[in-house]
Parts: structure tokens; C-alpha cells; sequence
């Protein structure tokens, strides 16, 4: 049998290609997609290095907070003796039999007079700084381990460390922080100096401190400022000196300003840039206030409001 003639009208079925249109929209739609997908991806590892630097800074600046408010609340206190409020027998003895002819008002005078002067010159131990650095006498017992050496390891070899109850710890910005060294390195950061209490003293009467504190390698080069503020009970004040004022501030706010260190390091290469562009490119600036238990206030007010309110109260009972 022989197949039916197709009619003349109807056509083979034969596949179509795409047109060069159709081939440059379908690149150009695959381009924006890959684009978008990219796009995505490094707005999310953006963000998730944001993150992660913020959470690095903020674990940096609880660490450096907390130790220096476990050295503030360490804190040596030792009050001086008011020699004047001491009697002793002699002079009770002294003072019923006095020799006639002789001067009792120039004697009390000279003892008076001797008495400040012993007291004036007496160091007390506490609290000492200005708004950039902090010195604190620290109460610490030392370990078993450094019984068996001389001398400790201070971080200077000008100054050497050895063991001992009370030791003088000190907080303070490196002096060329900000600023980029001849070589290319940076040396700048937060500096943290303990030793012996009287090795202190004793640098600090010979001058020899300061050099001594240039030669520390710091313990966080992140940190680019350093604030410290003294409340002594009425206002909050740049400068502390336990010696002048008797004692310690009720309590003691520190603030500090990090850099990121991915911002640190681009730093140091480029030596052009200024701390000031260095300081617009910190994001936080983080704080503490540490309140000190053992430091005792002005009590003058709280006595005097005490006294009136106890004559007021009395007053009315009478009447």
C-alpha cells in the first residue's frame, strides 16, 4: 500500500534554534544573577568580619577593664599615725611639773611644729595619677614559685622586680603612641609596669622610672587612649595624690579607645597616615567606674546634718 499524498499546506515539524537576541538576554540575565549571588556573599563575610572584629574589641576591652578593677579594689591602705593624738607618760609627766621660768607656749610650740613636719613628709600608701597614667599600691601576696629567686623579671632590665607584699602597679599610654617608629613598627599601646613598692620610690627619687616604663612592651597596642577620672565625693577630678588628699577617691572611672586591628596593622605600613585618622576609624569607647569600699568621704556634711536634725528633734520633745 502506498502512503496518502501530504496535503500541500501542512509542513514538517523542524526544531527551532535560539536567536542571537534570546542568547545575549539569557547571558545577560546569568550575569546579574551571579552578580547578585556575589554581591551577597561579600556583604555577608563583610558583616560577619565586622562582627567578629567588634566581639575581639569588646573581649580586649573587658579583659583590660577588669584587671585594672581588680588592682583598684587591691588596693594598699595603711593609714599614717596621728602622733599629736598620742599621750604619752612622759609627757603627761612633762606638763604637771613644769620648771618655773621656763616657756611652756614656745615648748608646745617646737613639739607642735616637729609633729607636722614628721607627718607632711610621711608617703601614704594608695592611689596616685593624672587624667593619662595611674599608679596603685597593691596588697598582694606573693607566689610559692618566686621565693626561689633574687630578683623577678619587671619587664625593664633597669628596673628589676623582687618579691615582696606590696607592689606598685602602673597604667599609662606608650609616648609615641599615635606615631609610627623609623622603622615601620608600631610602639604604641597600653602599658602595665608591677614591681616592689620601694623599688618604686626608689625610681621614682633617682628619675629613672619614666625610661625604664619607655622600655615595656605593652599589653594591648590596640589601645590608642587612656582616660582616668577621680570622684572625691562632690565632683569628678582629673588628678589624685593620696599624700595631698588624705586618702583614696570614692571611686575611679576608667575609658579607653581601641582600634580594630586590621586597622592597626594598615597602619603601620602606611606610614603616612596621622593618629588622627587613626582615632576617626575607632568604633567604641569603653568604660568602668570602679567604686572603692575602703576609701572614706567627706563626713563633715553628714555629721553636721546629723547634729541638726538631732537638736531639732530634741527641741520638739522639749516643747
Amino acid at each position: 500500500m502506498s502512503r496518502p499524498p501530504l496535503p500541500k499546506n501542512v509542513r514538517p515539524n523542524r526544531r527551532r534554534a535560539f536567536t542571537l537576541i534570546e542568547v545575549l538576554l539569557s547571558l545577560g540575565l546569568a550575569a546579574l544573577v551571579m552578580a547578585a549571588i556575589a554581591t551577597a556573599i561579600d556583604v555577608h563575610l563583610r558583616c560577619l568580619q565586622i562582627g567578629r572584629t567588634n566581639v575581639e574589641e569588646a573581649q580586649l576591652a573587658r579583659t583590660l577593664l577588669l584587671r585594672i578593677g581588680d588592682d583598684l579594689r587591691n588596693v594598699a591602705v595603711i593609714n599614717p599615725v596621728d602622733s599629736t593624738k598620742i599621750v604619752t607618760p612622759s609627757a603627761t609627766a612633762t606638763t604637771g611639773t613644769t620648771p618655773p621660768g621656763q616657756n611652756t607656749d614656745s615648748t608646745a610650740t617646737t613639739d607642735t611644729t616637729t609633729t607636722t613636719t614628721e607627718t607632711e613628709d610621711e608617703y601614704v600608701l594608695g592611689i596616685y595619677g593624672e587624667s593619662d597614667w595611674i599608679q596603685i599600691d597593691v596588697r598582694r601576696a606573693p607566689r610559692l614559685d618566686q621565693f626561689d629567686y633574687e630578683t623577678l623579671p619587671g619587664g625593664s632590665e633597669l628596673l628589676p622586680d623582687r618579691v615582696s607584699g606590696i607592689k606598685t602597679v602602673g597604667y599609662s599610654l606608650h609616648e609615641e603612641t599615635g606615631l609610627t617608629a623609623a622603622g615601620g613598627e608600631y610602639r604604641g599601646g597600653l602599658l602595665r609596669r608591677e614591681i616592689d613598692h620601694a623599688l618604686t620610690r626608689w625610681a621614682e627619687d633617682t628619675g629613672s622610672l619614666t625610661s625604664a616604663d619607655q622600655e615595656l612592651e605593652p599589653i594591648a597596642p590596640e589601645v590608642i587612649d587612656l582616660e582616668f577620672l577621680y570622684y572625691d565625693g562632690s565632683q569628678w577630678i582629673d588628678n589624685w595624690d593620696s599624700t595631698e588628699m588624705g586618702g583614696l577617691p570614692i571611686a575611679v572611672h576608667v575609658s579607653m579607645v581601641i582600634v580594630p586591628r586590621e586597622q592597626l596593622k594598615r597602619f603601620t605600613k602606611d606610614s603616612n597616615e596621622t593618629s588622627q585618622q587613626l582615632d576617626q576609624s575607632a568604633n567604641y569607647v569603653y568604660s568602668l567606674t570602679v567604686a572603692l569600699p575602703v576609701a572614706e568621704g567627706d563626713q563633715s556634711s553628714d555629721t553636721t546634718s546629723e547634729e541638726t536634725t538631732g537638736s531639732t528633734e530634741a527641741e520638739e520633745m522639749s516643747q
